[in-house]
């Protein structure tokens, strides 16, 4: 989802904040592989936090994560 939709927030951001200025990213594996209930979805090392903070040059902070490891009711 971070990919397919992510260049139109991307864009979005950008057209109303304007140049980004700095950004910082952190992309780790918050649960271990055998306790995603989704087992068959989620491959060996796989990351399932994405974090981004971005700092636009107009004094605008945006924060983005993604999250794949919390449990949802199916």
């Amino acid at each position: 989802m971070l990919f397919d939709a992510g260049a139109h927030f991307t864009d979005m951001m950008l057209h109303v904040f304007g140049p980004v200025a700095e950004v910082d990213c952190d992309m780790r594996k918050s649960l271990p592989i055998n306790s995603i209930r989704a087992t068959r979805k989620a491959a060996a090392g796989r990351r399932d936090t994405w974090l981004g903070t971005l700092r636009f040059e107009s004094g605008f902070f945006a924060h983005w994560e993604l999250l794949a490891a919390a449990f949802g009711t199916t």
